[in-house]
């Protein structure tokens, strides 16, 4: 009986090899895809690809379920095979242009995204992301050029409104971000982004309620998003309403305790407050986290001036000033540097 039960084991084991055995390279493709264990997914391409070694999708599957894991040179590698399998496959060019930007190997990603224009003009992601990527080699009229491009490509694609947007503000051509990100909000009333940047270039223009308006939207819209709170709250700075500025900074702070730049606001309010031992508490704070802050420097030397300390007033301000601040040497002039 012994034998006659190993017998009908083996011959399970055998009946369930020859059964894996016959499946196909589409099969295991159809498992991986139906597969949500990240693991078993890579086990499965690699099978289909093992069986079918020409699997372009499941190349870029692989590839794209390896970028997912943050195993990126994998990623790269299973990308370059699909492009070398099929050099028209222009979702490919995307994808692998996407990891070399998580790497932050722009001017790769350039390549490879312009590669994928060739193949099809007509693909407004493309532009999209290289729009990106110039932006991030502060290439920004090469950004701007893309996200147009996308945007006649698609007139209703709300990112490339934004990413336009953000590209004008930095060149202080706010007119234009605000109406970049107006219209992308019309496009997504809930895109809170939107609403913080358009509320930055606001601000930048002086523009107080409409940037309070646009910060309050955001709160509404994500209640837990510091920046807002922090962005309002030194609007309120600005209008020298510091009660209201103080408690939206403080809020902002409770919700992201190690954001310098919150502190660094703080700090610049208590001293408008007359509240010295906190405001260089939270300076003190600032400067922890971002010891080559020009700018936090700068205040803790505004902090001592205040305070009647001259001598370590200059001392923060002459580094801050070396650093490229301007205030700061704007201060150290009105010291008799």
């Amino acid at each position: 009986m012994r034998k006659l039960v190993i017998s009908v084991a083996m011959i399970a084991m055998m009946f369930a090899a020859v059964v894996a055995g016959a499946q196909s390279a589409g099969d295991w493709y159809n498992k991986a895809i139906d597969e949500e264990d990240f693991e078993k997914k890579i086990e499965y391409y690699t099978k289909a690809i093992e069986l079918d070694p020409g699997f372009v999708w499941a190349y870029e599957n692989r590839g794209g379920v390896y970028k997912r894991l943050g195993r990126y040179d994998e990623a790269v590698a299973d990308y370059l095979k699909a492009i070398e399998l099929d050099p028209g496959k222009t979702s490919v060019y995307y994808n692998l242009g996407n990891t070399y930007c998580d790497l932050d190997r722009y001017d790769e990603a350039v390549t490879i995204y312009t590669k994928g224009i060739e193949s099809d003009p007509e693909f407004l992601y493309l532009y999209n992301s290289r729009g990106i990527a110039n932006e991030n080699l502060g290439r920004y009229d090469e950004a701007i050029a893309d996200y147009t491009t996308a945007i006649e490509l698609d007139p209703e694609f709300q990112y490339s409104y934004f990413n336009r947007g953000y590209m004008y503000r930095k060149l202080g051509r706010h007119d234009e971000a605000i109406s970049d990100y107006t219209k992308a909000i019309e496009l997504d009333p809930d895109y809170a982004k939107a609403y913080n940047n358009r509320g930055c270039a606001y601000r930048d223009l002086g523009q107080h309620d409409e940037a309070i308006a646009d910060f309050t939207k955001v709160i509404e819209l994500i209640p837990g998003f510091a920046g807002a709170y922090n962005n309002r709250g030194w609007v309120y700075y600005l209008m020298g309403d510091y009660t209201r500025a103080l408690e939206d900074v403080t809020i902002s702070l409770d919700l992201d305790p190690d954001d310098a730049y919150a502190l660094d606001d703080r700090a610049n309010i208590y001293r408008e407050l007359g509240r010295y031992d906190e405001a260089m508490e939270d300076i003190e704070n600032a400067i922890e986290l971002e010891p080559d802050a020009e700018w936090a420097y700068s205040t803790r030397g505004l902090i001592y001036t205040d305070m009647g300390d001259i001598i370590k007033a200059k001392a923060d301000l002459i580094k801050a000033c070396d650093m490229g601040d301007e205030e700061a040497c704007d201060a150290l002039d009105e010291l008799g540097n």
